[in-house]
């Protein structure tokens, strides 16, 4: 418990400072920026969970929501979120899920975009669970698949598969086209769309990693 206090403090305080110079060092680019001039309010940006490092920064630049599990890990990571400018909302698939996706749903209504972990708080890597899209469901808002590939990173050895950028790395962002997802349609049809945002975050990456390797 008293490791847990101490880096409750330590963490938020030097790790958003340390994000910001690394990010600040590296040249960023985007593509796929076309799709965002087709979305006219509040969108639900969806990627992995290991990218996190780079959505703290690029949400701090934005109007942002997200979802945090009700783990020991989750609470650790609340303050840094908050820290990015994040509004913050306790929920995973596992546990208090459908409370979290009312609270997401209150701030897309307030005009926050929110990002979301889509292979949730624990995994499976990189597979898109249900909660993403049963949020832009009873929302009406768009899925916009987000993903990030580095020239040079640290990957570290963790279930989400999470790197940081190597300082002055170039740094891709890759967005996808938007996906809606229409209220009270079957099954079938809603695991086809599932499979179709897993699908292009996969494209996404590798289009990325081809790009930067040049």
């Amino acid at each position: 418990m008293a490791r847990y206090r101490l880096l409750n403090v330590i963490i938020p305080r030097l790790l958003p400072s340390f994000l910001y110079a690394l990010y600040g060092s590296c040249k960023i680019e985007a593509r796929g920026e076309e799709y965002l001039k087709e979305v006219s309010g509040p969108a639900i940006y969806a990627g992995w969970h290991g990218i996190l490092p780079f959505i703290l920064y690029f949400g701090s630049k934005v109007k942002m929501a997200t979802m945090v599990s009700q783990s020991e890990d989750g609470s650790l990571i609340v303050p840094v979120f908050e820290r990015f400018g994040f509004e913050v909302v306790r929920g995973s698939s596992g546990k208090g899920g459908a409370i979290a996706l009312r609270q997401i749903y209150r701030f897309l209504k307030k005009g926050y975009n929110v990002g979301l972990a889509v292979d949730g708080s624990r995994g499976p890597a990189r597979r898109v669970q249900g909660g993403t899209l049963f949020l832009a469901a009873h929302t009406g808002s768009p899925i916009i698949p987000i993903n990030v590939v580095y020239s040079h990173s640290i990957k570290f050895n963790s279930w989400d598969k999470m790197e940081v950028p190597i300082p002055f790395s170039r740094v891709l962002i890759l967005y996808g086209p938007p996906i809606y997802v229409k209220r009270g349609i079957g099954e079938e049809e809603f695991e086809a769309i599932r499979l179709k945002l897993e699908r292009i975050l996969f494209e996404l990456y590798r289009e990325g990693m081809m790009e930067i390797k040049r």
